[in-house]
């Protein structure tokens, strides 16, 4: 059997809470939105979804407290909170980050950013010299299907000509992790915003980026 490297993978990273500390910002939008619909929603509600479509996270917000969630219901309560989330200060990304990203590129190892964000929202959340390492970017409204389904991860796949024997994915939330691991890929997760009881469906688990740059810098040789 052949022993598991990362030398010969790609790399396909989700963006919030794995790139950029964003997920309080993410709930803060969610939340005042739904404060304006007179209901509110749960911090771990909002953590635990992250990565899934905006639409789909909406209209279970409305179901959830027996609010209208028709079409327009949703797209009125989800363009509320990307309105709420643009107006706030960007989210940084994380230490250690750019090394990471630095280390793989230097190792001649392919990227690709997966996320459930649109590609609006994205534009204006990823700096570009984070976004120049990502020639390409599958965004929630790319695909039908988003996390949890695999599609998100499979179109990667796709656009960068690999299997999923191939390839590598850093999440930090049970929806992404269900969806790489549903298209067969190796799952690294970081724990970021949740605690290591949620991301147990993954392959490996880091605490920290520092972790994960330092075990990566002992792999690729």
């Amino acid at each position: 059997m052949k022993k598991f490297s990362f030398n010969d993978k790609s790399f396909l990273f989700d963006m919030d809470g794995v790139l950029i500390n964003s997920m309080e910002g993410h709930y803060l939008a969610w939340q005042k939105a739904a404060t304006a619909y007179g209901f509110s929603i749960d911090r771990e509600e909002v953590y635990l979804r992250e990565g899934e479509k905006g639409t789909v996270s909406g209209r279970d917000f409305l179901i959830m407290n027996n609010r209208d969630s028709s079409p327009d219901a949703v797209a009125g309560l989800l363009a509320h909170k990307e309105l709420v989330y643009s107006a706030m200060p960007p989210g940084k990304i994380y230490p250690h980050v750019e090394d990471i990203l630095k280390l793989l590129k230097a190792n001649g190892i392919s990227m690709a950013l997966v996320t459930g964000t649109s590609r609006a929202e994205l534009d204006k959340t990823l700096p570009a010299y984070i976004s120049t390492y990502f020639p390409v970017k599958i965004t929630g409204d790319m695909v039908k299907h988003g996390k949890p389904h695999p599609e998100p991860y499979l179109m990667a796949l796709e656009q960068l000509g690999i299997s999923p024997e191939e390839a590598v994915v850093v999440e930090n939330a049970p929806y992404g992790i269900k969806s790489a691991k549903t298209a067969n890929i190796f799952t690294v997760a970081l724990c970021t915003s949740l605690p290591e009881q949620h991301l147990s469906q993954s392959d490996m688990i880091f605490h920290t980026h520092q972790q994960l740059y330092i075990f990566l810098t002992s792999m690729l040789v």
